[in-house]
């Protein structure tokens, strides 16, 4: 079965401050403006994503798809708690639980006050072959 290495960089644009310290005052390089980080992330053949956009569950099977469910995954989460229960029930585990795994390793000091902007940039997606 097929993997698919997600390249991604994540732009965020802390709240007030960053690492306990006023943007302002921080002197990490990087703020007041944009901090950068850079990951990838494994999405497996056959991993499933619910795309509101045509509303049904689909089936990673190639690159695009699984740059789509890591965008899905990413955006999404497990949705909207507005969203009427069948359609919550149809979000795939993986989906709902996306915030609680290790896609990102970010200190728990770094964004204490939370983040005004956080963008997504997916810069490369590489297929790795299992054999």
């Amino acid at each position: 079965m097929d993997s698919y290495k997600i390249k991604y960089k994540l732009y965020i644009k802390p709240l007030n401050t960053h690492f306990g310290k006023p943007i302002n005052e921080c002197a990490c390089g990087e703020c007041p403006g944009l901090i950068v980080r850079e990951d990838s992330f494994i999405i497996n053949c056959d991993e499933k994503y619910y795309c509101r956009v045509i509303k049904k569950v689909i089936k990673v099977f190639d690159a695009e798809t699984a740059s789509d469910c890591f965008q899905a995954w990413f955006t999404e989460g497990e949705g909207d708690e507005k969203e009427k229960g069948a359609v919550i029930s149809l979000i795939p585990k993986k989906q709902k639980e996306f915030y609680k795994s290790d896609f990102l390793n970010i200190e728990e000091n770094e964004f204490q006050g939370g983040f005004e902007d956080l963008e997504l940039e997916i810069n490369d997606v590489e297929q790795m072959s299992k054999r």
